[in-house]
């Protein structure tokens, strides 16, 4: 198990090699970091059927038999594969329901001085998967969302807001840690408990990010900004960085 959880980190490391280079400079002349994340669903669809790892398929649709074979995107991967032909209507609804709860774009901005992150959500421009599912299914997930977040690394607060609610809640910084696969602290695993289900969400880290560069909170043992976050259900990665 260590052995792939390496070469885990090894895959996401050269993947994220070449992401902007001025990421490392200093921030002494700098007041506040713009960075980008794009979130992206884990399920896969194309004009043939859904692609994912089988256990997300055995969860979100549990009455449908899969079969084994290779990631269209990636070769390198076996996953699950369901038949556009074997899909119901209520299959359909259910696809456009998981597409519109992830594939969202993370605009984030963290004051140095004030110690502050606002995040303004909106979904990702130009989506090909908005479009597809439009062709495919004669419907697709609304292209119209805004929320916005803030974090206040002093106070321990988070903030939520959008046209429909707002909520604010505290968050316990020392308990937000990641199990790192090795001492090299780039490649871990971050365990949270959602009902009675513990996930276990992989983190790639990189050395020449600042630590409030995350999608998340700041964890409590990292010192270096988050590159990949990858869920059982989507995987966050980032896009771009600044310095302002």
């Amino acid at each position: 198990m260590k052995k792939i959880k390496l070469i885990f980190v090894f895959i996401l490391s050269i993947s994220s090699f070449n992401l902007i280079g001025q990421s490392a400079a200093s921030t002494d002349s700098n007041s506040k970091i713009h960075f980008v994340y794009h979130k992206k669903s884990n399920l896969f669809i194309n004009e043939k059927g859904i692609y994912a790892d089988t256990l997300l398929l055995k969860t979100g649709f549990k009455e449908l038999t899969y079969q084994l074979t290779k990631h269209p995107t990636d070769s390198t991967k076996t996953v699950g594969f369901i038949d556009l032909k074997r899909i119901s209507k209520e299959d359909q609804k259910r696809i456009i329901g998981i597409f519109s709860h992830s594939n969202f774009k993370y605009d984030c901005y963290y004051n140095i001085k004030k110690n502050q992150t606002a995040m303004y959500v909106t979904r990702i421009e130009n989506d090909e998967t908005h479009d597809l599912l439009k062709s495919l299914f004669k419907d697709t997930f609304s292209n119209e969302y805004y929320n916005r977040i803030y974090i206040d690394y002093n106070k321990s607060d988070k903030f939520y807001t959008n046209s429909r609610f707002s909520t604010l809640y505290k968050f316990n910084q020392k308990y937000i840690v990641i199990d790192w696969f090795d001492e090299n602290k780039i490649g871990g695993e971050y365990k949270h408990l959602e009902g009675e289900v513990t996930y276990k969400d992989l983190v790639l880290a990189d050395s020449t990010l600042e630590k409030h560069v995350t999608p998340f909170f700041t964890f409590a043992n990292c010192d270096y900004g988050i590159q990949k976050l990858v869920t059982f259900f989507d995987t966050t990665e980032l896009i771009s960085v600044n310095l302002e």
